[in-house]
């Protein structure tokens, strides 16, 4: 389940996003039943590349878990954050697309309840219920993204939903660049002193984002402007090089190359 535990407030206010409740809420349904197919694709024990210390059980038990952990918060209306939890799948991998269902359903059920404004905890702004849809939704995008890739599967995704995903990532980035986050995973990333200029290139609305690292944290903003390294491609493409799922060589890089490993590099999580 997600292991970041964050109450912050930002300079700017937080990007909440350009999917619908509807919609988010929809893709969210399609994408646990595209995982739910991709997962049954290979053996139960093989490892996960891009999450080496994973196997595919593995990775469903995370999923699965982070839908549960999550769905709680929201039932509950918590103020605070509940203790992580484990959740295994089933043995039988035929059953795993079913278990991963039921916990999709069980949190957009919550959020559904609750109205995706009611206030509960969450580890980064907005502190509304409907954060968990989006943040689960695009969790599991990435997540699917690692099982096809393992299986040598073709990805796709939707482009505003990998648009999306992207000002999602980079707002998880601003929270925990700043050093006053309770885990400031991504300080490391304000010594680069350095824009990036991310381009998406298949004409979603806001599918550019001119992000800079200051020594206080990463800021950024929707916008085209010259930065010291600009990263052009579709938006799928470009959310899974943000994330480290494709190497910078499946987009176009122009500027500082050095620049966009060394970020590469001070973003792992």
């Amino acid at each position: 389940p997600p292991r970041r535990r964050h109450l912050l407030t930002y300079a700017r206010p937080v990007d909440e996003g350009d999917l619908s409740y509807e919609r988010c809420a929809a893709e969210f349904a399609a994408e646990t039943a595209r995982l739910g197919a991709a997962v049954t694709a290979l053996e139960p024990d093989a490892l996960v590349p891009t999450c080496p210390e994973w196997t595919v059980r593995d990775l469903v038990g995370h999923v699965g878990a982070g839908h549960r952990w999550s769905a709680g918060i929201v039932e509950d209306r918590l103020a605070a954050p509940p203790p992580l939890m484990r959740a295994d799948p089933p043995a039988d991998q035929d059953a795993w697309p079913g278990w991963l269902r039921d916990g999709a359903d069980r949190l957009a059920a919550a959020v559904r309840a609750a109205g995706s404004e009611a206030p509960v905890w969450t580890w980064r702004a907005p502190h509304n219920a409907g954060f968990w849809l989006r943040k689960m939704l695009h969790d599991e995008v990435v997540h699917r993204a690692d099982v096809e890739l393992a299986a040598g599967m073709p990805f796709a995704v939707a482009g505003d939903v990998a648009t999306d995903g992207i000002s999602d990532f980079l707002d998880t980035v601003a929270a925990l660049s700043r050093s006053d986050a309770e885990d400031p995973i991504f300080t490391g990333l304000t010594a680069l002193g350095a824009t990036l200029h991310l381009h998406g290139t298949d004409g979603e609305p806001d599918s550019e984002w001119l992000v800079e690292a200051t020594p206080e944290g990463v800021t950024w903003r929707h916008g085209h402007a010259k930065a010291d390294v600009a990263v052009r491609g579709p938006a799928p493409d470009l959310l899974l090089v943000m994330n480290r799922r494709l190497p910078p060589s499946a987009v176009e890089v122009i500027g500082d190359r050095d620049l966009l490993a060394r970020w590469l590099d001070h973003s792992r999580f």
